[in-house]
């Protein structure tokens, strides 16, 4: 409120300078050009004068009118048509400084008001590097509030999931739905998310509110992944572990991560046990795999964040179509690369016949999969046998 006081009394102060200056010039103009008007008609006097066309009487009685007019021009207060026509003057012109001193106030206001110098503020910080992660959360959470849109109550959300305050993020995503975007695909990534913030808000706990939003998001969306997950988790939680088996098998169908699909690989696992659940009453939806054991000559070459990226890839080809990435301690067991370990969508181990084993070393903070130092290969694997094959790795 200071600031505000102080700029608005700076603004007054020096338009009032403006106005003071701009008037006293105009004074200073018009007494000059009085001064040189009665130089220059007095001259034309003495000019006429002289060509004979006015006498010496008629000469002395024009300067004299002319000094006369000059001093009731001079002195205003005694003119009363001057004074009128200045007063008149002057109340367009206050009226006018008045204006713009209430536009200027104005327009500074409405940028306040608006927003736009926290934006400014915000996007400045953002360049130089200087935001904080309350800074951050406290502009995105002005700018919903202030614009209720959906994609800013969204980024709301997002912000809390980071942080894992799960119950703000729930209530960034329902203000998000409100005013839901026209685009379905849009709803149900609101939705998706809305689903998962309820499940771990719950201590990953099933609830009558997740089973209505994921019913909600099946209905816009059947294969949703993540919808299909948690699905799967409540098919599992009422006991229905058939059910959740195969809710699961299609999420593991259209799911693109693979740690999401070892999740629920896990998860099949466990209720096919628990249910009593046999291949034969549902079955595997790994139908091809490559069975795999190692050796490593030199371990204590190794570095604390390695790690193994073992995959399989076609002849000539570059992408691998199975991919897992491995600790050391998982390659004292045996290892299976499965129709289910695609990198992308696509071709998998159930369209070949032979493929390439490569073993590549990486870091474990490498996120490219396909990058890392190859340090063992094998050729001409055939697909599905029942053979245990052994690369032996010396580094």
């Amino acid at each position: 409120m200071l600031s505000w006081i102080l700029m608005g009394a700076i603004l007054v102060l020096s338009l009032t300078y403006v106005a003071y200056y701009v008037k006293q010039t105009m004074a200073e103009d018009a007494e000059s050009d009085l001064v040189n008007f009665s130089k220059v008609r007095a001259a034309e006097i003495d000019e006429e004068c002289q060509s004979g066309r006015i006498s010496d009487a008629e000469a002395s009685v024009l300067k004299a009118d002319l000094v006369t007019e000059i001093s009731l021009a001079s002195e205003p207060a005694n003119n009363l048509g001057r004074k009128f026509t200045q007063d008149s003057g002057r109340l367009p012109s206050q009226m006018f400084a008045l204006i713009l001193v209430t536009a200027t106030l104005g327009s500074v206001a409405l940028y306040q008001y608006l927003g736009f110098s926290k934006e400014v503020i915000f996007t400045e910080r953002m360049q130089q590097g200087s935001i904080t992660q309350e800074g951050m959360s406290d502009f995105l959470l002005y700018r919903a509030e202030k614009n209720q849109r959906p994609q800013d109550w969204f980024f709301v959300a997002q912000d809390k999931v980071s942080q894992q305050d799960y119950l703000g993020a729930q209530f960034a995503f329902e203000q998000a739905l409100k005013n839901p975007p026209e685009d379905p695909n849009d709803v149900v990534v609101i939705l998706t998310e809305y689903a998962q913030s309820i499940f771990f808000a719950n201590q990953r706990k099933v609830d009558p509110k997740l089973e209505s939003v994921i019913a909600q998001i099946l209905a816009i969306d059947a294969n949703n992944s993540t919808a299909l997950g948690l699905q799967g988790i409540i098919e599992f939680d009422r006991g229905a572990y058939r059910e959740a088996v195969l809710v699961w098998q299609q999420a593991i169908k259209f799911g693109a991560s693979i740690a999401e699909r070892e999740g629920l690989l896990q998860g099949i696992q466990q209720a096919r046990e628990i249910g009593g659940i046999t291949q034969e009453q549902v079955p595997s939806l790994i139908s091809h795999k490559i069975k795999l054991s190692f050796s490593i000559e030199n371990p204590e070459k190794l570095t604390a964040d390695a790690v193994f990226l073992v995959y399989a890839k076609l002849p000539l080809r570059p992408m691998p179509i199975a991919i897992k990435r491995l600790r050391q301690d998982a390659l004292l067991s045996q290892v299976e690369l499965t129709n289910l370990d695609n990198l992308m969508p696509g071709m998998t181990l159930a369209e070949a016949q032979k493929v390439d084993l490569v073993v590549k070393l990486a870091s474990s903070s490498d996120q490219d999969l396909t990058k890392g130092l190859e340090i063992a290969k094998l050729k001409d694997v055939l697909v599905n046998q029942n053979k245990v094959f052994h690369i032996s790795i010396e580094l």
